[in-house]
């Protein structure tokens, strides 16, 4: 377990860049034309890994299925709300115990969906409506706060990710190949699966930052937690459901909320 410094506190908060390296293009003059950037944020130094591009066009570095650290359920029976919160304001309560992430939740739905980029958008067939994007954030794990003032976080954050080729956009992308021999040539077994149907091939994959255990002192001054020395948040707890409004946030997110979870 990693104590909450400065560097930390950038990865765990996670001011720190998830980049998908999606499938490259063998028509492009530079595979940095494939990475989708999730975030804008430089990284800190222990940040993600994976975050290169291959030499080999076609490969997702990192695939996952993302596991759930702690494996916790949750209590809570609310529904996902959907984002931005609307009407969101601090109302403090009792963090002491264990609670589950649900989601991550932009200010700016249409701005953090921005970032999310398709790997042939350097060719002129591959962009909308020939070329589609959609992306999805998926963080689990559990929030932590102790009784001896110390907040332990163990989550995982993916992106799970859906690109569009049309018929046009594959010709560009893989010369010589048309149509579903086209698309099959994007497969990579275990990372990226890709389905053909006329006209239209769709590619998925879910890649993780991995999962992380970091912890730091907390302190509660009225509707406001401190986490470590540089992140606070606006708080509020309704039933078993906590919000946090972070601060400082970035464009990726800017709640965190999470269900209590099951004792």
């Amino acid at each position: 377990m990693r104590t909450l410094g400065t560097r930390a506190a950038r990865a765990v908060f996670p001011i720190a860049v998830l980049v998908i390296a999606a499938c490259g293009s063998s028509a492009s003059s530079s595979t940095g034309d494939a990475i989708a950037a999730i975030d804008l944020a430089t990284p800190p130094a222990d940040a993600i890994a994976d975050a290169t591009v291959p030499s080999d066009a076609g490969a997702v570095v990192g695939a996952t299925d993302a596991p759930v650290p702690g494996g916790i359920a949750s209590d809570a029976t609310a529904t996902v709300p959907s984002c931005p919160l609307a009407g969101f304001a601090p109302c403090g309560g009792e963090l002491l115990g264990v609670w589950s992430f649900v989601k991550l939740c932009p200010e700016d739905p249409a701005a953090a969906a921005a970032l999310c980029e398709h790997p042939y958008d350097n060719l002129s067939a591959c962009k909308k409506p020939g070329g589609t994007v959609a992306c999805e954030s998926i963080t689990t794990g559990t929030m932590t706060f102790d009784d001896a003032g110390m907040v332990t976080i163990a989550r995982d954050y993916a992106i799970a990710a859906t690109w569009g080729f049309s018929d046009a956009c594959l010709a560009a992308a893989k010369p010589g190949l048309q149509g579903e021999a086209a698309c099959k040539a994007l497969v990579k077994p275990g990372k990226l699966a890709c389905v053909y149907t006329p006209g239209q091939c769709t590619c998925s994959a879910t890649v993780s930052e991995g999962p992380t255990t970091d912890s730091a002192a907390y302190t509660v001054q009225g509707n406001t937690v401190f986490l470590g020395t540089e992140v606070n948040a606006n708080f509020c707890i309704t039933g078993d459901r906590l919000v946090l409004d972070m601060i400082p946030h970035i464009i990726s997110w800017r709640w965190w909320i999470l269900d209590r979870a099951k004792r």
